[in-house]
């Protein structure tokens, strides 16, 4: 009776031994069009990667990033594109996967800025300021990172490259306000309503944070000053792109005009009261 477990046992290595290379073969078979297609042809393999929403998000938004192909093998490839600032010492690095055998893509994408502590803090424009619905779950706003349906709005509405060092010191202790550069501003009108920077006066105490965002598509600039006088010199933001960002800490009381120097109609002030 004691040998009939291991009988048992011995059929059942036996089987296995059999069937699983019949089992692989068949499996392989099955797939062989799809291993052959792909792992023969690099430039196949490319082209599925460059149709991607990642792809296609970062070389618009940074024509010179660095695109690699760093594994290609017989079940799998890997693209690696990395956006480096030298100004913020920080890149954005995206990847998108292959798999062959299954014919499908994964993207991820990710804010490198200093340490891991940095990249929670900075990796994206705070959420609260994508009107109301933002579209990358607030966890990824605040890791510095998206995956696959998400990534290719994390690079548009990234700031990662776009902050310096001042930046980051004002962003990490949070804006106290906050004003749009709204849609269509790039077009004369919004000047009739003052509707150009939204509020277009805005009543703050000394030490406090603005955080200044574009709404629009178009490129513009958050320059104190005045259209008749130029640049006051207090602060200027340079050209900021759809989506982008930028902060200004107010130490002086003291009323501030400032507008757009690419959209000379866009103006603004500051009244900036003691504590």
């Amino acid at each position: 009776m004691e040998t009939i477990p291991k009988v048992g046992i011995l059929v059942g290595i036996v089987a296995v031994v059999i069937f699983l290379p019949f089992w692989m073969i068949v499996t392989i078979a099955e797939n062989e069009a799809l291993f052959v297609e792909f792992f023969f042809n690099v430039d196949l393999v490319e082209k599925k990667m460059k149709e991607t929403k990642t792809y296609k998000a970062m070389l618009e938004r940074y024509p010179d990033s660095i695109v690699s192909l760093r594994n290609h093998g017989p079940f799998n490839s890997d693209m690696e594109i990395i956006a480096y600032s030298n100004s913020s010492e920080s890149h954005l690095n995206a990847n998108i996967g292959f798999d062959h055998q299954n014919d499908f893509t994964w993207e991820h994408v990710r804010c490198q800025i200093g340490d891991g502590d940095d990249r929670k803090k900075l990796g994206t424009i705070p959420p609260e300021l994508i009107e109301n619905n933002p579209p990358i779950p607030r966890y990824m706003f605040k890791e510095g990172n998206a995956d696959n349906s998400f990534t290719a709005d994390f690079i548009k509405f990234t700031n990662c490259l776009e902050l310096n060092k001042e930046q980051i010191e004002l962003q990490e202790l949070d804006a106290d306000y906050h004003v749009a550069i709204p849609e269509n501003t790039g077009v004369p009108g919004c000047q009739e309503d003052l509707s150009c920077f939204e509020p277009y006066s805005l009543k703050i105490k000394v030490g406090d944070i603005v955080a200044f965002r574009n709404f629009d598509s178009d490129y513009h600039t958050v320059t104190s000053g005045s259209p008749e006088f130029g640049p006051g010199g207090e602060f200027d933001s340079a050209l900021m792109e759809s989506g982008e960002q930028f902060f200004h800490k107010f130490t002086k009381a003291d009323e501030y005009e400032y507008f757009c120097m690419v959209h000379p109609w866009q103006t603004g002030k500051i009244i900036v009261h003691e504590k």
